[in-house]
């Protein structure tokens, strides 16, 4: 169940920031970005009965979505197999995020058709529109701002690795570097935002720059919060991970606190975003144009006959790519591989978990073997072989761990790291020493471990 609740964790938030940041494109800062799911209109034409329909068709759908989506994931806690749970995971994950993209872009095409009906669209108007050298060269961010929480998150897994906190937290000092590395990336994401060109939304200079500098704070205070709450949470996986019971007391309330804080900053700069737009909207006199049939979906956005990469998002939120380019196109290519990874991985832990493992004595070796052959040890090198109808205590380091299954390196007290290739459902486990290394064993069932046992040629007993 611990490990059900770790992924829900983790995958659970995205349903809200899914929610939040859409939901952000029909609430009252469109009527200051003059940009309605995607699509230009004038004030006077979003007044228009037809497209206050579609924003509160739009509204309500969130909603149901909102409440469909957060009940699902509880009741899957209670599947047995830990395969069919992360599939149920992963597919639901992906079906929040279809479901909240396809509204998006279903009140998009209800808008563009609205707005051929209505004859409203305008010919591309065409402007001079530089941006100001000064706006352009507001920067934020520098690394003093971050260096604190970096040096932070470092320190935990540097001291796990040296053997500060103990023998188990060094085994986890991978584990816990991983979750450090998550401040430097805070870091690299302010940096990158930092650098983006600015919005141009007005003809006046000092305009552009207080909007530009504005936005930039808004963003270099996300990103350092964030920075700042990673470099605590990282802390958290030293008692979490070194002591017994650190799972459901320390790791999985941290978990719950910190992804409930860092949704809690993405609704706050969100507000803020919409406040500063509102703040301008008098100011917004640059019009770009009717160029909705460069952003598909209202969202994504291709232009050839632009040599930018990366421009700013349609509704002024942050940047986007534009996929027309070569970056572009290399950005989709990637994000399909990592579809297509994820079902994979759904895939290869049903397979894990529902075929059997076998143990078996063949060519004078002590064969293991699930998908592929994972050990091939000789009998003559066996050393210490010993009977157990009961396993020792022990945390995994690295490998896999299933209600079925045990594979990998594991930590067992007064023994250290040990190999473990066994289902812990079964009462019968074969213990050897290999190489100076101590190994658990068993197979699919009893009978296969005990006839494994007889064929390496001691009794029972």
């Amino acid at each position: 169940m611990g490990i059900k609740i770790i992924l829900m964790i983790c995958i659970y938030p995205v349903l809200f920031i899914l929610h939040f940041a859409l939901k952000y494109q029909a609430d009252s800062s469109a009527r200051a970005r003059r940009i309605y799911f995607g699509v230009k209109l004038t004030a006077e034409q979003a007044a228009a009965p037809e497209v206050r329909k579609v924003s509160g068709d739009y509204n309500r759908l969130l909603g149901i979505l909102l409440a469909v989506f957060a009940v699902l994931p509880l009741p899957a806690l209670f599947i047995p197999w830990f395969s069919v749970y992360f599939t149920f995971q992963m597919l639901w994950m992906f079906a929040v995020i279809a479901g909240y993209l396809l509204a998006f872009v279903s009140a998009n095409g209800k808008l563009k058709q609205i707005k051929r009906e209505k004859g409203w669209r305008r010919e591309e108007e065409r402007y001079l529109a530089v941006e100001l050298k000064s706006a352009g060269m507001i920067r934020k961010v520098n690394f003093r701002q971050f260096a604190l929480p970096i040096l932070v998150s470092a320190a935990a897994p540097a001291g796990s690795f040296a053997g500060l906190f103990g023998e188990r937290l060094r085994d986890m000092s991978v584990a816990i570097g991983s979750f450090a590395c998550c401040t430097v990336l805070f870091y690299a994401a302010a940096v990158w935002l930092d650098r983006l060109p600015v919005r141009v939304i007005s003809t006046e200079s000092e305009i552009n720059v207080n909007y530009a500098r504005a936005q930039k704070q808004l963003w270099k205070n996300f990103w350092q919060r964030g920075a700042w709450l990673n470099a605590l949470y990282t802390v958290c996986m030293i008692p979490a991970f070194g002591r017994a019971g650190g799972l459901w007391g320390i790791f999985l309330p941290a978990s719950a606190l910190y992804l409930a804080a860092q949704l809690i900053l993405l609704v706050r700069l969100l507000k803020k975003k919409k406040d500063l737009d509102v703040l301008y909207a008098g100011h917004m006199d640059m019009e770009p144009g009717d160029d909705d049939d460069k952003w598909a979906g209202g969202m994504f956005y291709y232009n050839p006959r632009d040599r930018h990469t990366f421009v700013q998002s349609r509704d002024g939120s942050g940047s986007t790519c534009n996929l027309a380019r070569p970056g572009g196109k290399i950005l989709m290519v990637f994000c399909g591989m990592c579809v297509l990874l994820a079902l994979f991985s759904c895939v290869w832990v049903m397979l894990t978990e529902f075929t059997p493992i076998r143990l078996e004595v063949r060519e004078e070796r002590l064969i293991a073997s699930q998908l592929k052959q994972d050990y091939a040890i000789p009998l003559v090198s066996v050393q210490e072989p010993a009977l157990l109808k009961e396993l020792p205590s022990f945390s995994k380091v690295s490998g896999t761990g299933m209600d079925t299954l045990l594979r990998g390196t594991f930590r067992v007290p007064e023994e250290g790291r040990c190999q473990l290739f066994l289902n812990p459902q079964n009462t019968v486990f074969i213990r050897f020493e290999y190489g100076g290394t101590i190994y658990y064993m068993s197979g699919g069932n009893d009978e296969e471990t005990l006839e494994a046992w007889n064929a390496l040629g001691f009794s029972q007993n």
